[in-house]
């Protein structure tokens, strides 16, 4: 499920982890940072949502190593599920020896 269940307290809101749209905002010789965004929706009634705020990350690529730095962590992704499948989609251009300038992770 891609919702908490309404008996747990944290499930006035959550992220939406399937589809996190990503924007390079640098890139040199040695990395490249790219912001990570995806939707923070609230729960306002049983069974109905609304979308709350569009919130965002930035983390940093090491070209020589493949590795990444988390800089900004996104407001609510504790367990950092947005940010690593967002490096995880950065590091599948990287192997393939790209950096878009605009790129999406989409799931399922």
């Amino acid at each position: 499920s891609t919702e908490p269940s309404p008996s747990t307290p944290e499930s006035d809101e959550y992220l939406d982890w399937m589809c996190i749209s990503l924007r390079r905002l640098t890139d040199d010789d040695r990395e490249c940072v790219y912001q990570f965004s995806t939707n923070l929706y609230r729960v306002v009634g049983r069974d109905r949502n609304e979308g709350a705020e569009a919130v965002s990350g930035r983390l940093k690529l090491i070209k020589g190593t493949g590795k990444f730095e988390l800089l900004e962590p996104m407001p609510g992704d504790t367990q950092r599920r947005v940010a690593n499948r967002a490096a995880q989609k950065v590091l599948a251009h990287w192997s393939a020896g790209e950096l878009p300038e605009t790129t999406i992770y989409v799931a399922g």
